[in-house]
């Protein structure tokens, strides 16, 4: 199990990927929390939607999918450099 887990590596978004994310107004998404820093998201904040429709700060998604090519709450994929 220790070996499985040490071969596993993360395989971030492609770029293209990340640059589609939408951009939401806090009016559309109510007072939700970041899921990624906790952080709340407020009328000032720049606020992304990945395809799932879950929301994040974009610099946290942005950092998040330069690592992992997936949502961080429900794991749907964005496509990679390798499709």
């Amino acid at each position: 199990m220790e070996e499985s887990l040490q071969s596993f590596k993360m395989i971030p978004a492609s770029n293209e990927a990340i640059q589609t994310l939408l951009k939401k107004s806090m009016v559309m998404i109510g007072s939700e929390g970041c899921p990624i820093c906790l952080e709340e998201l407020d009328a000032n904040a720049e606020c992304y939607t990945m395809p799932c429709h879950h929301v994040f700060h974009l610099q946290c998604i942005v950092t998040w999918l330069q690592t992992s090519h997936v949502c961080p709450l429900c794991r749907y994929p964005l496509p990679t450099l390798k499709n």
